[in-house]
């Protein structure tokens, strides 16, 4: 007796999967059932199912999280509105709170950044109402409208409403930046634990584009993009690790009939003098300075001194000068 394939008639979104299925005879020997097909279908489905059960798992959570956004924006409103009626009449006061951004904290439980962005907003809007009127119509957030409240003026209003509305936070933060300068930022390093250390430097819009371009490339955050940096330019310029390469190279014969200090001979030095000004002083103190060092010929070029490590050392900007103007 022989068998026939069933005809399994698959649902919609699988139709056409299905329809290769039945097209091909492959699946098919000696009139048998193929169960091995049998059960690839079923796990499509299956699978299938479970992806359409994901999907709409997810697609629910998206209209939830946009329906409390819209209510979160909503109170966030309301709650302006009311505080902006508790600031007129220094209601905070019988509660024992001296001003509204304490009052914010302690009784609301708000944060301490909310609480100082309600009051200055609400303080501000006395004197620029359409700051609050911006707010209150969505056109401005109030992380935004915070952080104009130190420049915008009734003079000024309109091109800062304008800005807040438009510009991202990063973007803003810069106008703001450019309106009140602060002071130049003191470079500094600043020990923090046994291995860390705080790294204080002003940056300008160049090298902050440049800074974050390389954490883009990276995929990485501020410290690792900088330990990268620093790490790729001291393997490329560093003489002294160039030098322990170069240790590495068959040596060659060197010729010192022009200034030109062969690259073997410079790496022998960095390797001997490690980057460190050598200059001794009168006590026997070696002056060990790594920042802008020189090579300098004991016995000079002009006046026939060869280009050999044992003519050569390594001195700092400051004490090769020394070392000419007592030589002339």
């Amino acid at each position: 007796m022989s068998l026939r394939r069933p005809q399994i008639k698959p649902p919609p979104h699988v139709r056409g999967i299905a329809t290769l299925v039945d097209q091909s005879d492959s699946f098919i020997v000696d009139k048998m059932f193929d169960l091995s097909f049998i059960a690839l279908y079923k796990f499509i489905l299956s699978s299938i199912d479970r992806g359409f059960m994901q999907v709409d798992k997810i697609n629910f959570l998206h209209q939830r999280a946009l329906t409390l956004a819209e209510g979160y924006r909503e109170h966030e409103k309301q709650l302006f509105d009311v505080l902006l009626q508790i600031d007129r009449a220094q209601g905070y006061l019988i509660f024992g709170y001296s001003c509204l951004s304490k009052y914010c904290v302690g009784a609301l439980k708000l944060t301490e950044w909310q609480g100082y962005a309600f009051m200055a907003i609400a303080r501000k809007s006395e004197s620029v109402p359409e700051l609050k009127e911006a707010v209150q119509n969505s056109e401005v957030s109030f992380s935004n409208a915070s952080r104009i409240v130190s420049v915008i003026t009734p003079e000024n209003k309109a091109a800062w409403i304008e800005k807040a509305k438009n510009l991202s936070q990063g973007s803003l933060k810069r106008e703001l930046a450019k309106a009140n300068p602060e002071p130049p930022v003191k470079e500094g390093i600043r020990p923090t634990s046994e291995n860390e250390s705080e790294l204080k430097v002003g940056l300008d819009a160049e090298m902050e584009a440049d800074l974050v371009r390389v954490k883009e490339i990276l995929a990485v955050n501020t410290k690792a993009a900088l330990k990268a940096i620093l790490k790729d330019f001291l393997k490329r310029h560093d003489p002294v690790q160039k030098a322990k390469r170069a240790q590495l190279r068959p040596t060659t014969v060197h010729s010192s009939a022009n200034r030109y200090i062969a690259r073997p001979i410079f790496h022998e030095v960095q390797r001997r003098d490690e980057g460190k000004c050598q200059f001794k002083g009168l006590n026997g103190q070696i002056c060990g300075e790594k920042f802008g060092v020189h090579l300098h010929h004991l016995n000079p070029w002009g006046y026939g001194g060869r280009h050999e490590a044992d003519n050569l050392l390594t001195l700092c900007s400051r004490h090769h000068r020394c070392l000419h103007d007592r030589t002339g």
